[in-house]
């Protein structure tokens, strides 16, 4: 058996054998040699693996099972050493870190239990790889990274240079992950030599002909490798190319542009590396005002100008210029021509003919306006003292386009002048050009006339006048009406247009008139200027005082202001406690206007109204003032709760809501008829008083003895009597109202004095207190209101005492029925008109008035006008009423109380006779109300 293994061993030493299995190995990597030790009989098991190597006689690893513990290794030394491992499971051996000298063929002997032995033969095939690679340029410089830059058009050659490797590696040229057929490439800009060296040095060179921008930042691999067991070599080269931009362009629209409004204009140019340097001109001017920006790797450069267009750039060409740093590469532009929009600009000049400096009143005078625009102009306006002129031939006013013509000109023609252009960009203002028209002296408007002076008293006189040039001399008169006197020049000051002359009356007859004349280079003063100097006294009261604004806590009075005394003077006015007379204010106003504040609300005061001045204090004026009470009607409405869910929802107009209405109305009915019948009678039996107005006649007897005051003339008083029946009154009470009718004359004393006659009588307008007297009488009657006749037919008195009788009772009942059903009657509804028609009807009659609707607040000013709507709010007012009007107010309000109980009276009864009473009572009683009221 040994001699069969020694001579199979010498046959494949000879290489008679080819190996059944080809293992590749990169060196420095592992690989792995395989046995089959699988006997082919069932159950037969190995013994001993021993491998050979092809030129060695010796094993060279051994894996032995022979004995019964575990299974020992052996290895050579020399040739696998530590780095040959056999692996049982797999029937493998591992070779690491394999060497160029372990490529052979490799052989493995199995020996079996009972099975002959079996032989294996495995090829291990070592490869080595390239151990550098380089790319070199033309000059021979090894290149790696960005190369360049380059231009476009420039030719490049690259040489790839790769040493060692076994067997020798192919080298091949890729743009990216495109591999480089250059068999392929048809465009003839590139081509591809390979060259192979004896001294294990592999070269492969790639030549583009003509570089173009597409070549920007293109990456080229040279790429070397001779197995898959190993990543291939590889350098990279990435190719950085300059080029001009390929344009610059203005962005946005180039339409027009209005001067003084800034723009930012922006400039693009477009594929230029390294990038441009833009820059602005306007026409051949720099502009500096712009920033620069580039955007998208450097390929578009972008500068913003800001910009603010003049009048002058009209015309004008802005240029965006786009420079390349690369040598001998020319600008590239673009250019814009400017239209620009301006507002207009205007200059105004008097005519070429006029001397502004002398011109008269009565001269003409022309202006021209010069006007530049862009658009033109559609308006042209004329302006004095920013004032538009409107064209007026009959006034002198001539606008003619870009002219204006002022004829025949006054001294208020003066003041500056400017002509106003308009476009769709705005208004253009001209300069001013002031004129000054030349005028002889006038008196100035606002001057004090009247001045006051006693006996030895100097006063100074001013007289201001209006003058150009300004008035070089001043004349002073006195005249009375004796003689006519100038005053010495020592007396008479000057200052600008304005002269104060120094004036002591001596004795009466040196008051009167100072005349004032000015003079100037035009002329002299055509009216002279009058002031009056007369003996200065305290001054006169005021007059017409009356209270405004009423309020709870402020009382306003304004009084009509008195002659002065011919001196200035202040208002006083005091406020007195009506009980108590306890001082509670004290006002001082340069005004007759007063205001009080703090005060209580429902007081009626006593005011003292005087004036003062340096000559002592005035008559005083005393009158009533009021604050209002505080009577706001806080009113309450029961809100029935939601039903339950168990229980049906009602109507509140229920069967017997229905009918209490229906019974109340037919008793209210019933008594209003009654009340007619009982009000018709007793007025025909009572005489009644009527109203007259400026005479004694018709008053009835028994007032003979009334006050009457004495100061108004006749006239202007109005007496009114009434009856007031109420059995506590045992005397006639007056009370006093004051209206204010047509003004009078009032003429002072001093101004008739025949003392002194050159006095110019002082005439003062007064406003006389008309007075209104009511009286109450001692008689008694059953009803207990009296109707004065408001006209003279009957028929129509009647009528109005029905209608105010049939609003008495309304009232009343329509309250009752409110107090047990609110939900019947709407807050607002038709019951407050009828409250506030019967309020009217009481105070009328109360007061006697001939229309106390139309104005309520004149003669009761503690009222203030409130919307009336029944007998409590009344009453509550009336607290506040002087005394003699509190009785007056409560004998009317009594009988309605009285009668509300008649009517409850009357319901209850008609509960049990309710439809008789609707179908036979309710007809006739209507029947016959119309039949009174007729008659």
């Amino acid at each position: 058996m040994y001699q069969n293994l020694a001579n199979l061993l010498e046959k494949f030493n000879h290489n008679e054998y080819r190996p059944s299995r080809v293992v590749w190995a990169a060196a420095g990597g592992g690989a792995d040699l395989t046995c089959n030790v699988t006997s082919p009989l069932p159950g037969d098991s190995p013994r001993l693996v021993l491998w050979y190597k092809v030129g060695v006689h010796k094993p060279i690893y051994s894996y032995d099972m022979r004995n019964n513990g575990p299974a020992t290794h052996w290895k050579s030394v020399e040739l696998l050493g530590s780095r040959a491992t056999f692996h049982a499971k797999g029937a493998r051996l591992r070779v690491e870190r394999v060497k160029e000298e372990d490529a052979g063929d490799y052989w493995c002997r199995v020996d079996f239990r009972t099975n002959p032995t079996l032989v294996f033969s495995t090829r291990l095939s070592v490869i080595v790889p390239p151990e550098s690679l380089k790319i070199y340029n033309d000059e021979g410089d090894e290149v790696k990274g960005r190369i360049g830059p380059y231009l476009v058009g420039d030719s490049l050659t690259l040489h790839c240079h790769v040493t060692g490797g076994a067997p020798p590696p192919p080298v091949t040229w890729w743009e990216g992950d495109v591999f480089l057929d250059m068999g392929k490439v048809g465009d003839g800009k590139r081509k591809e030599e390979r060259e192979d060296d004896t001294e294990g040095i592999v070269s492969n060179s790639l030549t583009i002909s003509e570089l173009s921008r597409g070549d920007l930042h293109k990456l080229l691999t040279c790429r070397a490798s001779n197995t898959n067991l190993t990543t291939p070599l590889t350098a990279s080269v990435v190719l950085n190319m300059n080029f001009p931009p390929l344009w610059t362009h203005i962005l946005g629209e180039r339409g027009a542009v209005s001067a003084g409004r800034p723009y930012d204009i922006k400039c693009e140019a477009v594929g230029g590396r390294p990038a441009p340097r833009i820059s602005w001109l306007l026409n051949d001017t720099p502009l500096t005002t712009h920033s620069h920006q580039v955007r998208d790797d450097g390929n578009v450069s972008v500068s913003e100008l800001r910009w603010t267009p003049s009048v002058r750039d009209q015309d004008a060409v802005l240029t965006c210029r786009a420079q390349s740093p690369l040598p001998s590469t020319p600008p590239f532009t673009d250019s814009w021509k400017l239209q620009v929009h301006y507002v207009p600009v205007t200059r105004l000049r008097p005519g070429g003919s006029l001397n502004l400096s002398n011109i008269e009143e009565g001269d003409d005078v022309y202006f021209e306006c010069a006007i530049k625009a862009n658009p033109w102009v559609y308006k042209i306006a004329w302006m004095h003292e920013k004032t538009e002129l409107v064209h007026n031939v009959s006034g002198g006013v001539i606008i003619s386009n870009q002219s204006l013509v002022l004829q025949r000109v006054t001294r208020w023609a003066s003041g500056p002048y400017q002509c106003v252009a308009s476009n769709t960009e705005g208004d253009g203002y001209s300069n001013p050009v002031m004129l000054k028209v030349k005028y002889a002296p006038v008196c100035r408007g606002g001057q004090v006339e009247y001045h006051g002076a006693a006996k030895y008293e100097k006063v100074d006189i001013p007289c201001q006048l209006d003058a150009h040039p300004v008035p070089t001399t001043f004349t002073w008169t006195f005249n009375n009406s004796g003689e006519s006197v100038d005053i010495p020049q020592s007396h008479i000051r000057m200052m600008g247009s304005g002269s104060t002359v120094s004036y002591t009356p001596n004795t009466e007859l040196d008051y009167g008139t100072l005349l004032c004349w000015g003079k100037n280079s035009v002329g002299t003063q055509r009216w002279p200027c009058v002031f009056h100097v007369f003996p200065a006294g305290r001054p006169d009261p005021v007059h017409n005082c009356s209270v405004y604004n009423l309020s709870e806590s402020v009382v306003n009075v304004r009084c009509v202001a008195g002659f002065d005394g011919g001196l200035s003077q202040t208002f006083v006015m005091e406020l007195y406690h009506p009980l108590t007379n306890a001082l509670l204010a004290n006002v001082t106003s340069q005004e007759p206007r007063f205001t009080v504040e703090g005060l209580e609300a429902g007081l009626a005061l006593m005011a003292v109204v005087y004036s003062s001045n340096e000559k002592g204090r005035g008559e005083m004026v005393s009158l009533k003032v009021y604050t209002i009470k505080d009577l706001a009607e806080k009113r309450t409405a029961a809100v029935k709760p939601p039903p339950s869910p168990g229980q049906t929802h009602t109507s509140p107009l229920s069967t017997t809501s229905i009918l209490a209405v229906v019974l109340g109305a037919g008793g209210t009915i019933l008594v209003v008829v009654a009340a007619l019948y009982v009000g018709i009678k007793l007025r025909s039996r009572t005489q009644r008083p009527h109203l007259q107005v400026g005479s004694k006649e018709g008053i009835v007897d028994g007032m003979e003895d009334l006050e009457r005051e004495v100061s108004p003339p006749p006239a202007a008083t109005l007496h009114l009597q009434q009856h007031l029946l109420h059995p506590s009154i045992a005397t006639t009470t007056t009370s006093i109202i004051e209206l204010q009718p047509s003004p009078v004359t009032i003429t002072t004393s001093r101004d008739t004095d025949e003392g002194n006659p050159d006095l110019i009588p002082m005439t003062v307008t007064q406003e006389p207190t008309v007075t209104m007297a009511v009286a109450s009488s001692r008689k008694a009657v059953l009803l207990p209101t009296i109707q004065i006749p408001l006209v003279t037919q009957t028929g129509q008195q009647n009528k109005r005492d029905v209608t105010c009788i049939l609003n008495r009772f309304l009232f009343v009942v329509g309250r009752a029925y409110m107090a047990t059903s609110p939900n019947m009657w709407p807050e607002n509804g038709p019951f407050k008109e009828v409250g506030n028609a019967t309020v009217g009807c009481v105070l009328e009659e109360t007061l006697s008035l001939p229309d106390i609707t139309s104005d309520r607040s004149q003669f009761l000013p503690t009222m203030a006008y409130p919307d009336w709507d029944g007998t409590d709010e009344l009453l509550a007012q009336a607290r506040v009423l002087p005394v003699d009007q509190q009785l007056e107010v409560m004998v009317v309000l009594a009988p309605l109380i009285g009668l509300l109980q008649v009517v409850l009276v009357a319901v209850l009864v008609l509960v049990v006779a309710g439809p008789i009473l609707m179908l036979v009572v309710v007809p006739a009683a209507c029947q016959l109300l119309l039949v009174l009221a007729a008659g």
